[in-house]
């Protein structure tokens, strides 16, 4: 029988007292991740985070088939603390995307458990855990922005979305884009941007809504090699700015 999630108010209340990464490859796994210690079995029931929670991300003896013969992630133990930035890389198929996925609720582990700010994100309902994607950062490698909106109207998007008010939107559209040193382009559409630009559009877009958790998968693969090295500095830079735990496939 599956634990009743937690109240969404609750939840809501508890990722505002949240600001990031500790990590462990366990056997069978080919993701590279730093080495840490095996840590227990935990409990399967949702709960709400507290100011005392030691990690943003915890991932025990994480399993995920997609098939009966396709297993992308085996055993897998990982902990991300907060206000801690890690790279996790590995060959293409080595379950870096879906990892991703499995913090932001878009897939489901097939064992073990998975909490996000304390959260397990797989017993989460369509309400609490839309709340907590509001608090997670996500940056895709094919940028996915807008292409008839410019570069602030595609950071205000989401916010939007969201039920802010303009006020309120304008007020985090700004400096999420000096962050990224994009201001001067604001006005700009995506097809007059070069591909660094875009991809920090999109991280001026995932960090507009003062996230706890930002994600990234593959950022720079569609970029040249000088590009793809300042993309990833200002990655660093802002998870050092913002105190954000963040974890970047790569």
């Amino acid at each position: 029988m599956s634990a009743t999630p937690p109240a969404a108010d609750a939840i809501s209340e508890a990722l505002e007292t949240l600001a990031g990464a500790a990590t462990n490859e366990s056997p069978g796994s080919s993701l590279v991740l730093r080495a840490r210690s095996r840590v227990s079995e935990v409990s399967e029931r949702s709960r709400p985070a507290d100011a005392a929670t030691d990690y943003m991300v915890e991932l025990r003896q994480v399993v995920k088939y997609f098939d009966a013969r396709t297993c992308v992630l085996r055993n897998l133990d990982f902990r991300l603390a907060r206000r801690e930035f890690v790279f996790l890389t590995g060959s293409s198929g080595a379950g870096k995307s879906t990892l991703l996925r499995l913090l932001y609720g878009a897939e489901t582990p097939t064992r073990g458990s998975v909490a996000v700010a304390g959260l397990m994100v797989p017993d989460l309902r369509s309400r609490p855990l839309a709340l907590l994607r509001r608090r997670i950062g996500v940056v895709f490698q094919d940028y996915q922005l807008l292409p008839t909106r410019t570069v602030a109207e595609n950071v205000a998007f989401v916010l939007r979305a969201q039920g802010l008010r303009p006020q309120e939107i304008a007020r985090r559209v700004e400096p999420a884009l000096h962050l990224v040193e994009l201001w001067d382009k604001r006005k700009r559409f995506p097809r007059e941007l070069s591909g660094g630009e875009q991809q920090r559009a999109s991280l001026a877009r995932a960090i507009a809504n003062s996230p706890i958790l930002l994600l990234a998968d593959e950022p720079t693969g569609n970029l040249d090699q000088g590009t793809a090295d300042v993309v990833r500095d200002a990655f660093l830079n802002l998870s050092r700015e913002q105190g954000l735990a963040a974890l970047v496939a790569t």
